[in-house]
């Protein structure tokens, strides 16, 4: 019997049969509640999932990307980062939020976010891991690569990899003039190497 994985923006990760039942196998009664607010999930070929989102500050707010790796039961995996996740923050960038997630065919796994230092100061942001939930400080600046788009506010939400692991990532933006808002999305292209 095959099954479905989704995941609430709150964190709750639930796993349906085909039938449209909860499967009681996976986790507590088909569901888990994953650590912090979550808005990205990424089945892997081996039935285990990675989580992304953001690890809140209580005073800050979102401080980083946040990843976790579960095995296809909903257990989280221990060899993965620290007791299965990992929590990346990024210099001049006090609130990250994950939006994306893809593995490169060598199993490096890459992150999408936006990075905020302000209102008008949003930037699309990568962090790339070994399959072990380490930075991979070769992967841009020590790990992670940030792209501007000026004053306009942008919004990351995909990512895609491609055969030749080159990353896609896509979001909006909007950018106010005198004579209303001009919105839409852009699009950027990172080598994978």
């Amino acid at each position: 019997m095959t099954s479905a994985t989704s995941f609430s923006a709150g964190g709750l990760v639930t796993r349906y049969n085909s039938n449209g039942n909860l499967d009681s196998s996976f986790a507590i009664g088909g569901q888990l509640g994953a650590t912090g607010p979550s808005n990205a999930l990424l089945l892997l070929s081996n039935g285990e999932f990675l989580v992304g989102g953001d690890l809140a500050s209580s005073v800050n707010g979102p401080v980083g990307f946040a990843v976790s790796r579960y095995q296809a039961v909903g257990a989280t995996d221990p060899k993965f980062g620290a007791h299965g996740g990992v929590v990346t923050p990024l210099a001049g960038f006090p609130t990250i939020a994950t939006s994306g997630l893809g593995v490169q065919a060598n199993g490096d796994i890459v992150a999408l976010g936006t990075a905020s230092a302000s209102k008008t100061s949003q930037a699309f942001a990568l962090a790339r891991y070994t399959p072990t939930g380490q930075l991979d400080t070769t992967f841009g600046t020590s790990g992670s690569v940030t792209t501007a788009f000026g004053t306009t506010t942008v919004a990351a939400s995909g990512l895609a990899i491609q055969a030749d692991s080159n990353i896609v990532a896509v979001g909006g933006y909007s950018t106010t003039k005198p004579n209303g808002t001009d919105v839409g999305f852009k699009l950027a292209r990172y080598l994978g190497q």
